[in-house]
């Protein structure tokens, strides 16, 4: 999936998601305006209604009893039967206006006769409905008007007919508002559905439109990718030639020719190396490295490319530097320096007297992170702000008149602006006609480590000082295969004894039963069976080996991990995927001094110690550039610049982990999310060792989700897929050039009328060896070079030598054999074959 259909489904799905919500919350809201009506209805409102109704019946009644009590007061004579009937009669007379129904529906007395004048029980009459449902019953005590005497208790059915009534309005009144305020959330909740399907259809053919002008991006940039590789592989060659034909000797005007094809020839790379990067840029296939390196290095490095440049017009180019600016960074030192070279370049191409200052300044400065701003100000021509306005335009420059008197494609800057993004970062520029120009540029990178750039810088030193560590015990505690042999290849190489366990609970026992055995432990943390953590706990436990050293090795390097590792009893941390340098480094901090070589006693055949043979002279074929999802460089530096083992590895990797995606999704189908993470991050740890970086990162990402839970586990699973796919490309690439590939042809070309180089020089007969090293990509290429540089006397031959040992520094051994062939055969030797 690409990037753009990733955002155009997230967009889509987060759309979707708001529909959904908002149509719950309608619902919701829908229930809670019916619960808060029904709530309002029985609790608040009927009740009170009912208590309402219930004291005017009471109040009804009492107005009522007032003339019955007259009826029945003591006046001498007896009170007649019919007279009190009269009187219960008038009052259930009595009728609601509105309805003309009776609002007293039953009436009954029950008298004092000791008080009423009138035989006993005599006057305990009932008149009307006494059993009338729903009435309300009010008893009313009687009183003589005059005496204020007890007469007796009037038992009154009032009509409910009234409340009901009321009621039943009050009822149908709320209902209706209810009804209506449904009515407006369905209007609300189809308008709100109706936008939310008119968003997403628009998203979608965005989507598609975006989709469409990025495959026609992607086309053009691949088709100026492979113009841009076709052109430069002749140049390359035209260059080659240009330099053996100027070890010739020349006549000054040939020679005058012969450089300024040379300089057209590199004007010209220049030119297709922007295209290429552009391209790549574009195509998305450019990744920062993240690597430590020196700041005042890269510096130092643009101060010597482009200051006798400088020099030649007369301009004063100077550095300035915030005093909190630290030395040491991590980052992409490459690319940093391209967008330096790049605008420094251009203040001085467009700055004819004065000068151009390089400021560096700390913007923010974090634990994790620090923010640089670099500013290139130089007093050259200005521009206007029209100008301005296309200069980050691709193939736009400020002046794009017939007599500019600047050349370029116009492509440099658009390329720094593409890179400045990249580490997260911003570019703009300030300027005014004859007054010069200001570049500001930000960056983020991370901080490191003095002893990290050091390591990198110091390589072949720290080659040369594992020549004393041959024949220490090392135990790997390893559980994925690929990891073991990448691990112990490494360490063979360098003369070590390698034993493999292949979790904690093993090492433990392989510890235990070989007491000062072993030199040192180098220990994977997640392991099944006992892992790392409660290994370093029982082996400390044990008084005999508290003082063993054992260094973690994990891939994660999160913030306190390290202080983690030690605070359990390691004693030190090596992340991964393993840099080869700097486990030798951390090897020889803690292994204790071996005897010598010579006090070492003989290595029968059988030994674990591989004894340090030249390669047979046969050459396998080399790797290519590049391969799918596969950065080779890297990945023959951690095996120590062995193809073969790593074309090995490869090839086991679908094998051993083919089933590793499958199992993740069993794991999480299953919600078992710390077996998914676990594999997960198995699978991280094997890619990373085999450079499979995008693989890595993308297993990275899945773990983390999975481990924290997010919603979007899904998609980090159908990208790792992609790049899972993407490395078997690669392997599938490597595996065909294998079968297709024939050994490599060198062309001599001895010059006639003088003896070999062999003959002249002694050293000359060893370029051999060196040149089977580099093919064979052995890392021992390193110190061969640095020994054959002291054996060389002759100056110039050493200055021509010197691409070859920057190329093996690099661990770029194809080229440096490349150069090495050139150099030798302007030199009359054909030993290198």
């Amino acid at each position: 999936m690409s990037r753009g259909e990733d955002q155009g489904h997230r967009v889509r799905r987060q759309i979707g998601q708001i529909v959904f919500q908002l149509t719950l919350s309608f619902l919701l809201l829908a229930l809670a305006v019916g619960g808060v009506t029904a709530f309002y209805w029985f609790v608040l409102l009927q009740p009170r209604l009912l208590l309402a109704a219930e004291t005017n019946a009471k109040l009804l009644a009492q107005a009522q009893a007032v003339p019955l009590a007259e009826v029945l007061q003591p006046r001498g004579d007896p009170v007649s039967v019919g007279e009190v009937e009269a009187a219960m009669d008038k009052i259930l007379l009595a009728a609601d206006p509105a309805t003309h129904q009776p609002l007293i529906v039953g009436l009954a007395l029950e008298l004092d006769y000791d008080v009423v004048p009138a035989a006993a029980n005599t006057l305990d009459l009932q008149r009307g409905q006494m059993d009338y449902p729903d009435c309300f019953c009010i008893p009313i005590p009687l009183y003589a008007p005059l005496t204020d005497e007890f007469l007796g208790i009037a038992r009154f059915r009032v009509s409910p007919q009234f409340f009901q009534t009321l009621e039943q309005d009050i009822r149908q009144t709320l209902i209706a508002e209810f009804v209506l305020i449904l009515i407006l959330l369905l209007v609300v909740w189809r308008w709100v559905l109706s936008l939310g399907r008119r968003l997403r259809r628009e998203v979608f053919e965005r989507q598609r439109a975006e989709q469409e002008a990025q495959e026609a991006n992607q086309a053009k940039s691949q088709f100026l990718a492979n113009m841009s590789h076709e052109i430069r592989t002749p140049i390359n060659a035209i260059q080659g030639l240009l330099y053996l034909t100027q070890q010739n000797k020349l006549s000054p005007k040939l020679r005058n020719h012969l450089n300024k094809m040379e300089h057209s020839a590199h004007t010209l790379l220049t030119i297709i190396n922007d295209i290429l990067d552009f391209s790549k840029i574009e195509a998305g296939h450019i990744d920062l490295d993240n690597i430590p390196f020196d700041l005042q290095a890269v510096l130092d490095r643009i101060r010597s490319i482009v200051g006798f440049r400088a020099l030649e017009r007369g301009l004063a180019l100077t550095f300035h530097q915030d005093e909190r600016t630290p030395k040491y960074l991590r980052g992409d030192p490459h690319r940093l320096g391209q967008i330096l070279l790049n605008l420094v370049g251009n203040a001085i191409k467009f700055t004819e007297q004065g000068e151009v200052v390089i400021s560096i300044h700390v913007i923010e400065n974090f634990p994790e992170q620090i923010r640089l701003e670099f500013s290139i100000r130089d007093t050259g021509i200005g521009m206007t702000p029209e100008q301005q306005s296309r200069l980050f335009q691709m193939f736009n420059q400020a002046d794009t008149s017939i007599t500019r008197r600047f050349g370029g494609t116009g492509l440099g800057l658009v390329i720094s602006q593409r890179l400045v993004e990249m580490m997260d970062g911003r570019i703009v520029v300030t300027s005014a006609p004859d007054q010069g120009s200001m570049f500001h540029f930000t960056a983020t990178f991370g901080h490191a480590e003095p002893e990290e750039v050091e390591t990198r810088q110091e390589s072949s030193h720290v080659l040369k000082e594992m020549q004393r560590l041959r024949g220490a015990q090392v135990l790997l505690v390893e559980d994925q295969p690929i990891n073991q042999e990448v691990a112990a290849e490494i360490l063979h190489q360098a003369g070590l004894r390698v034993q493999v366990a292949d979790h904690g609970q093993e090492a433990l026992e392989t510890i235990q039963a070989n007491p000062g055995e072993f030199d040192i432990v180098l220990m994977d943390l997640q392991m099944p069976v006992l892992d790392g953590y409660a290994t370093i706990q029982r082996l400390r436990a044990d008084k005999r080996f508290t003082d063993l050293p054992v260094i973690a090795m994990t891939a994660n390097v999160l913030a306190g991990e390290r202080e983690r590792c030690l605070a359990a009893g390691m004693n030190d941390y090596l992340a991964k995927p393993i840099n080869v340098f700097i486990l030798f480094q951390k090897l020889q901090k803690w292994i204790k001094s071996l005897p010598s070589v010579s006090e070492q006693p003989a290595l029968h055949a059988d030994s674990e110690v591989e004894t340090e043979t030249l390669p047979e002279p046969a050459i396998a074929p080399v790797l290519p550039d590049a391969a799918p999802g596969l950065d080779l460089a890297a990945g023959l530096q951690r095996v120590g610049g062995n193809e073969a083992l790593y074309r090995r590895l490869l090839a086991r990797l679908p094998d051993q982990h083919g089933a590793a995606l499958a199992e993740i999704q069993v794991a999480l189908d299953a919600g078992d999310r710390e077996q998914a993470a676990h594999r997960a991050h198995a699978l991280a740890g094997v890619a990373g060792n085999l450079a499979a970086t995008s693989l890595e990162q993308a297993m990275r990402r899945l773990e983390r989700a999975i481990i924290e839970g997010a919603d979007d586990i899904r998609l980090h699973f159908r990208y790792a897929e992609a790049r899972w796919q993407e490395v078997l490309t690669g392997i599938d690439q490597l595996n065909s050039r294998t079968e297709t590939t024939g050994e490599i042809e060198v062309s001599h070309d001895v010059r006639a009328n003088q003896p070999l180089l062999s003959e002249r020089e002694p050293w000359a007969a060893q370029v051999a060896v060196l040149a089977e090293l580099l093919t064979a990509r052995d890392l021992k290429a390193k110190s061969y070079f640095a020994e054959l540089m002291r054996q060389i006397a002759d100056p110039q031959i050493r200055q021509q030598l010197q691409p070859v040992g920057q190329q093996i520094e690099r661990l770029h051994f194809s080229d440096a054999l490349q150069i090495l062939n050139q150099v030798m055969t302007s030199l009359g030797s054909n030993v290198v074959g």
